[in-house]
Order: structure tokens, then sequence, then C-alpha cells
């Protein structure tokens, strides 16, 4: 009998051993699955994050490219701006150096102007260039001398072949190659292609003294014609448009930054407030900005009286006033009658030299600018409203319709999700019945405030776009936000409506609303199929007794809280 005993004990004991030893497994198990899907997370999410980051990369070069055509497309002046594209593009705290040599090695023109005369090629230099076959090299600073006041601009500079008309015709020199894909060897070779297009001036053109006034002014008029086109694109607001203009003004003037001010002349006389509205132009280094803001507003605090005209401001004057940030800065105030308190300022690290027509291109920008603003403004508000519904101001159908479209195109680049809130006003008709159509739209114009409000509380990754469906449904996109957000998202919606109390023609009233969503899948991965998820959804809110909240996919219902 002990026998018995003691061998069941054994059997016991052995059968609890395993249990547990085959509860461990299987928890190891779970812990390893779970480990791989983390792994599989954040190897997705890294892949997505670097890919995005290849393409902002890629997108920058190719811009950078296209910007590069472009300035060779004006040979006269193709170095100039091919020079201004490279040192625009390059963050640094010390200006960029750029230089056309000749195949003899002449300095034929220089980027900021004041090198030249001040830099010249050694002859170990020039023994360098020409021993070699026009492909890219790098210059040491034993191979030129810096002489005057610009000793040790830089201490080396790449050198790229130019071509034109199929034969080589100089040197390109820079001090410093801008960073467009984050591997120096990749952007050292597409400066070096892109030199292959870049007509160098000839040594001709290095000595001669002809007047160049014809030329001056044929390129005025042309710059005068494409900032005047510019009002004519296509751009998301007028503050955009306004952007572009100062960055191209900027650009065809040879300054750094162009920047737009407003400044409230009804201040006391010693302390006007003087505000940034908008500036285009080159991005400065975040440790330079603090200095940088603060020499332009001591410019503008002590020189905006004079500026009725173009005022120049050349290095002298500068540090007079000083400024130890720029050398070279042009003012003028914005003549418009419906803007007395415009300021235009455009600054700039290195000296310019001082030229009649850059000053009749910022006088005639000054003027043009408010006009401009004008036209773009009113164009807007016209555009707005054709956006939007008239009753609710909401995004209208056609809005809507668009956007989804968009919307559902991006998530499929992206691999996100995306869910649709469709909204409808329960028994909306009685309301129209008892009380009349009047009052029917001041529900549906609360209802559509109670809707915006909330989605601005939301903190989702991208806006929601809340737009008025049709008669008393509303439709809600809610970009990168899957079902569990978006069902809670609802509730919530359907807890504030159902809490808010509406006064209509005298009477008050308590109103609930339906809402069914959907969300983006394999089977709803258009809008008409993701739109008729979220009908259904919302026929079966309305089915099961209103005042509810119907997820399409599992068709799982919230009903209201008690």
């Amino acid at each position: 009998m002990s026998n018995i005993a003691v061998n069941t004990g054994m059997l016991v004991c052995a059968g609890l051993v395993v249990a547990n030893v085959l509860q461990l497994w299987l928890w190891q198990r779970a812990a390893q699955r779970r480990m791989q899907q983390w792994d599989e997370f954040r190897r997705k999410d890294t892949v997505q994050r670097t890919s995005l980051l290849e393409l902002s990369r890629t997108v920058a070069a190719r811009r950078f490219e296209i910007d590069w055509l472009l300035c060779c497309v004006h040979r006269t002046d193709a170095f100039d701006r091919a020079a201004l594209l490279i040192r625009q593009s390059v963050e640094t705290a010390t200006p960029v150096c750029c230089l056309a040599v000749s195949p003899a090695g002449q300095i034929l023109k220089s980027a900021p102007a004041s090198l030249m005369g001040a830099v010249h090629l050694t002859s170990a230099g020039k023994q360098k260039l020409n021993s070699h076959a026009p492909v890219e090299l790098s210059l040491q600073h034993r191979d030129y001398v810096i002489s005057g006041t610009q000793t040790a601009v830089f201490e080396s500079c790449s050198a790229f072949p130019c071509e034109a008309a199929g034969a080589h015709c100089g040197w390109l020199l820079v001090s410093r190659v801008p960073n467009l894909t984050a591997d120096s060897a990749a952007d050292q070779s597409l400066i070096a292609k892109l030199c292959g297009s870049l007509a160098l001036p000839t040594e001709s053109d290095a000595g001669n003294s002809v007047d160049r006034a014809g030329f001056e002014e044929i390129r005025l008029v042309r710059d005068m014609l494409q900032l005047r086109t510019l009002t004519d694109e296509e751009f998301t607001t007028p503050e955009e448009m306004l952007q572009e203009f100062l960055a191209r003004l900027a650009v065809m003037t040879g300054f750094e930054r162009a920047t737009l001010y407003a400044a409230n002349e009804n201040d006391a006389a010693t302390h006007p407030s003087i505000e940034r509205w908008t500036w285009g132009g080159r991005s400065i280094p975040a440790t330079l900005a603090p200095a940088w803001d603060e020499n332009e507003l001591r410019l503008l605090t002590q020189f905006r009286h004079t500026a009725q005209r173009p005022l120049w401001l050349d290095h002298t004057i500068l540090q007079g006033a000083e400024t130890q940030v720029f050398q070279t800065a042009l003012l003028i105030r914005v003549s418009e009658t419906n803007f007395p308190d415009g300021l235009l300022l455009l600054v700039s690290r290195e000296e310019l030299p001082r030229r009649s027509a850059t000053e009749e291109l910022v006088d005639w920008s000054a003027q043009f600018l408010p006009n401009s603003f004008d036209k773009a403004l009113a164009r807007q508000q016209v555009e707005e409203r054709a956006r939007r519904d008239g009753l609710t101001q909401l995004a209208n159908r056609q809005t809507f319709d668009s956007e989804i479209q968009k919307q559902l195109h991006a998530c499929s680049l992206l691999k996100t999700t995306c869910s649709l809130l469709l909204i409808d006003v329960d028994h909306f008709k009685r309301i129209n019945d008892n009380y009349g159509h009047l009052a029917g739209d001041d529900v549906l114009r609360t209802t559509a405030t109670l809707i915006s409000q909330a989605m601005q509380q939301q903190r989702v990754t991208d806006r929601p776009l809340v737009a008025r469906y049709g008669g008393e449904e509303f439709a809600v996109l809610l970009p990168d936000c899957p079902t569990v957000g978006a069902r809670r998202i609802a509730e919530q919606l359907r807890s504030e409506i159902e809490s808010t109390l509406f006064h209509v023609d005298g009477s008050t009233l308590q109103l609930t609303i339906s809402i069914g969503v959907a969300e983006t899948t394999h089977t709803t991965s258009t809008a008409v199929e993701l739109i008729r998820a979220a009908d259904e959804a919302l026929y079966a809110a309305k089915h099961e007794g209103r005042n509810r909240v119907v997820v399409a996919a599992a068709k799982q219902n919230i009903r209201p809280a008690v």
C-alpha cells in the first residue's frame, strides 16, 4: 500500500514538474514571438524612416540639379548664378567662395567679387591643373596665394572642369561642396557632372571694360517679368507667394536674404514696434540666427525713416551702425497707401558691388509687392469660398472628394492607415417639420461647430478634414488613425453632441447623432470602398436604434454609456 502511495506521489510530482516545464516553455515561446514582433516592427519603422530620409535627400539633389540647369540657360551670367546657388546651398557661418579659372590658370571671376585680384594660383597650382586631364581635382593651400584682407578665407578647394560647346573651357573652384546627399563622394560627383554644362566667362570678358548698361537694362526687365509672372502661379497661401517672391528677389540681387517687416509707427518714436512678417532666401546656421535678427532690427530702427528710396548700406556705414554680421544691406519702405509701414530689407555677409539695376529692381519690388499680395489674397478668398460649404463653413463635398483621393494615395505610399467617420443627425426631418428650415439650418451650423471644435482638440498625427457630406450628414477624415483611435474619437463626439442643449425657436432640444466608422484595409483601399464601408456602418447604427457608433470592419457597435 505504501509503495502505491509513493508511486502515486512520484507520478503527481512528475506531472507537476512536466506541467511547469511546459508552462515555462509556452511562456518562453510567447516571449520570443513578442520579441520577434517587436523586432519586426522596429525593422519596418527603421526601413520606413530610412526610405523617407533617402527620398528627401534625392529630392534635394534633384532640386539642386534643376536649379543648376536653369542657371546654365543664362549663359551671359551662368557663373554668377551657379556660384550663388552653391553658396546658398551650404549652411555655414563662413561664406563659401567660388572662382572661375581659365585653362591657363587665370582667375576670370570670383564670388564674392571682393576676392577678384586677391587670389592667384601659384605655379604649382597651375601645373597641377595643366598636368591633369579635365577631371575633378583638389587644390591645397600651397596651390594658390590669397593676399590683402582676404587672407585665410579657405584652406583648400575642389576644382571641377567646365565645358562649353563640348570643349574644356576652364575650372570651377569651390571652397566647400554642398551637402545634398549626405555622401561627400556623391556630392562631388554631382557637381562634377553638372559643371559639364557650365559656360565660364572668357579671358576677353575678364579684361573687357566695355559699358554694360544695355545688358544690365535687359536683365532688369527680364527679372521684373519673372517676378511679375510669379503672382500668376498657384500657391497654397498668399504668404507662400510672398516667400517665393522674396527668395527670387534675393537670388536676382545677390543678397543672402530678403525680409519683409511691419513697423507700427504709432508707438513711441524711440521704441517702435517692428515685427518680421516673412522672408525668403538662404537659410542660416542656428547659432548665427540670434545675432542676425538683432542686427536686422538695429538697422531697421536706425535707418527706417531715411528709406523712402532704396538705401544702400555698405560695410563702412554698417560698421558705424555697430552691425558685425553684415557687409552689405539694402533697405526701402514699401510705398503703398494701404500699407505705409512696410519695410523691405536685403542683407548679405559679403561685400557686394553697388549696381543701379539692383536698386531699380528693389524699388520696383517695393511698389509691386502690396498690389500682388492683395490680388493673391483676393484670389485665395475666392478659392476658399469655393471650397467651403456656405451654410456651415466646413469643407464642401467637392473638396472632400478631392482630399480623400489625395490622402488615400499618401497612405498607399507611406504604408499607413486612414479612417473615415460618416455622421448623421438623428431625426433631423422632425426639426424641419416642427420648427422650420431656418431652425434646421441653425442646428446644422451648431453641429458643424461642435464637430470642428472636437476635432481640433484631438491629438492625431495629421490635421483631420471635417466636411459637410450632404444634407444633415457630415464626414471626418482622420489620416494616420487606425480603427481604435477613430472609434474613441467618434464616441467622444457622439457623447459631446448628446450632452449639448440646442436652442431652437424658443425651445430647448437634445439631439443625438449616429456615426459609421471605417478604416482603410485591403478591401477598402479606394475612396469608393472606404465611403461604402462607412456608409454601411452608419446604416447599421441607424437601424440598431440611433445614437451610437458602429465600426464597419467588425460591425461592432458601441452603445451609449449609461
